[in-house]
Formats: structure tokens, C-alpha cells, sequence
């Protein structure tokens, strides 16, 4: 009984270590440390989801999986072993077997809060939205103050169109407030704001996530869009380009095409001055949705110098 109790106290040590050296970044001493256990101890499952959280974060896909598959092995009971697996699964793009790990993760443990947002965060790639969503709202359920589903929330409303623009604002602030160092929240309700043609609130958000991450991905797309949406000629083309992300795929085609067909019939009706003139117009429409953006761009730039590399 003694024994055990040492080995048992020996991996939560290892344990705590592990998660503390990941949460300073030192990646390649917890791999150590943790390889070093196994050594001693390789019949222990906890330690190789262990090795297997530390692999993800070194960026080894292929030998997290194959950490996470031997600790599943050694205990299919594990339900963080085969969250493990799916996180490899999915990194790796093995979509449709990472599913089926998560599946098999919450059949273990219904109230695993991790497993709910990394199933809602692979049916958003496989483009499912909706489940993903309810996915998300069970998660908030198990724990309303996590900042990382009421990011994910924000997204996947924004996602499904929700008619209530509030609410995926809302979601958004939630994730801000609950953890204000976050930049991709911070991002996400840039988002949010530029689609609500907020330009200038959108700006801020999107100047913070990058003060918080100036590697933030869509901070940056996103500054760019608010700057450019300051000149008075492009700020109708982002309204439109924004209108088109938020409509469906057949709403996108019956306005190009019923804009046409529209001005056919109205050229065909009018003197041929008239309708030739009516047909430059449609024409130029058209090109201005072509050329907006590189030129706002290119404007951009000339004006903020110091943002042409990025642009």
C-alpha cells in the first residue's frame, strides 16, 4: 500500500511539474522530465498523456498520437487519453478518426468541458456549425466562465447568421472580460464590430489583440479592412463584401444573378443610349467590387508608410 501510494504520489508530482514548466514554455524540459518517468515507469497510462500533452505543444504531432494510443492501451477507461488522440487526429487532419475518439472520450466522461470544445472546434473545419454551437452551449453549462467557448460561441453565431447580432457580441465581451490578455478574443470581437460596421470600435479591438499577439492572424486582416474602410470610397464595398460573407450561398448567387437580369431587361427596354449607358454602369459596379480592395490598399499604404510590408 505504501508503494503504491509513492508511485502514485510520484506521477502528480510529475504531473504538476509538467503543467508548470509548460505554462512558462519550457516545452523541452517537461519532455525530459516526463520521458525520464517513463522510463522508470512505462506501464503508467498518466504519464503517457502526459508525454502526449507535451508533443502537441513541441509541435510532434505523429508521436502524441502514438503516446496517446499507448496510454488508451494501457487504460481504455481513460477519457482524457482518447481526447488526446483526437487532438493528434485532428492536428494531423484525420478528421472522421479523430470524431470517433471524441465520441468515444465523452461516452467516458459526459461532463469532460475539453472534449465538448475540441469536438465544436473540429465540426466548425468540417463545416457544421450548428452542432458545433450546441456543442459549445453544453460546455458554458459545465463551466459559464470559460473565456475559450464563449470565444468559440461568438464565432460560430457569427457562423450560423444568427439574426440577433447582440448575441454573438455579447459572447465575445464575455470571453474579453473573463480573460482581457486573451488577443484572439479580442480579435473575435474586432470581427464582430466590422461586421456591424462599428469601423472605428472594430479598429480598437483589433489594435489591442495585436498590442496582446502582434502575430494575431486576423488582428491584422482585420486592421486592415478598418483602416482602408476609412476612405469614403471603400467603406460601401466592405458593407457589400461583409452582406455576401453573412448570406447564404444561393442569396450570393440570386443577387449577382438577378442583378443582371435585371439591368438586361431595363437596357433591352430603353432607347440603346440609354441602355448602353445602364450596362457601363452595371459594368463598373462590378469592376469597382473587383479593384476596391487593392486599391484602398495600395492608398493605404501610401498614406501609413510603415504598414506597406504587411499589406
Amino acid at each position: 500500500m505504501g508503494d503504491e501510494s509513492r508511485a502514485a504520489l510520484s506521477y502528480a508530482d510529475l504531473s504538476a511539474q509538467v503543467f508548470q514548466l509548460l505554462a512558462v514554455g519550457q516545452k523541452r524540459r517537461a519532455h525530459e522530465i516526463t520521458a525520464s518517468f517513463l522510463a522508470r515507469s512505462p506501464e503508467e497510462p498518466g504519464a503517457h498523456t502526459l508525454l502526449s500533452t507535451v508533443l502537441l505543444s513541441l509541435g510532434q504531432a505523429e508521436a502524441a498520437l502514438r503516446a496517446a494510443e499507448q496510454a488508451v492501451r494501457l487504460d481504455p477507461e481513460r477519457g482524457g487519453a482518447h481526447r488526446l488522440r483526437a487532438r493528434a487526429l485532428f492536428v494531423l487532419g484525420r478528421f472522421q478518426r479523430a470524431e470517433d475518439a471524441l465520441r468515444q472520450a465523452l461516452a467516458l466522461d459526459p461532463e469532460d468541458r475539453q472534449s465538448c470544445l475540441l469536438y465544436a472546434n473540429l465540426l466548425e473545419t468540417c463545416g457544421k456549425p450548428r452542432p458545433a454551437l450546441d456543442l459549445v452551449t453544453r460546455a458554458l453549462e459545465l463551466d459559464p466562465d470559460d473565456s475559450d467557448a464563449h470565444r468559440l460561441r461568438a464565432r460560430l453565431l457569427l457562423e450560423t447568421r444568427c439574426s440577433d447580432w447582440n448575441l454573438p457580441e455579447n459572447a465575445a465581451l464575455a470571453a474579453v472580460r473573463l480573460d482581457p490578455e486573451d488577443a484572439d478574443a479580442h480579435a473575435a470581437l474586432g470581427a464582430l464590430r466590422l461586421h456591424r460596421s462599428r469601423v472605428e470600435e472594430a479598429e480598437e479591438s483589433f489594435r489591442e489583440a495585436l498590442r496582446l499577439d502582434p502575430h494575431q492572424a486576423l488582428a491584422r486582416r482585420g486592421l486592415e479592412e478598418a483602416m482602408m474602410a476609412r476612405h469614403p470610397a471603400y467603406r460601401p464595398f466592405l458593407r457589400y463584401s461583409l452582406w455576401m460573407q453573412r448570406s447564404s450561398q444561393a442569396a450570393r448567387i440570386a443577387a449577382v444573378a438577378g442583378s443582371w437580369i435585371v439591368v438586361s431587361a431595363l437596357a433591352q427596354a430603353l432607347p440603346a443610349d440609354a441602355g448602353t449607358a445602364l450596362n457601363l454602369v452595371w459594368l463598373s459596379l462590378c469592376a469597382y467590387t473587383w479593384f476596391a480592395a487593392p486599391i484602398s490598399r495600395w492608398l493605404l499604404s501610401r498614406q501609413y508608410p510603415f504598414l506597406r510590408e504587411s499589406l
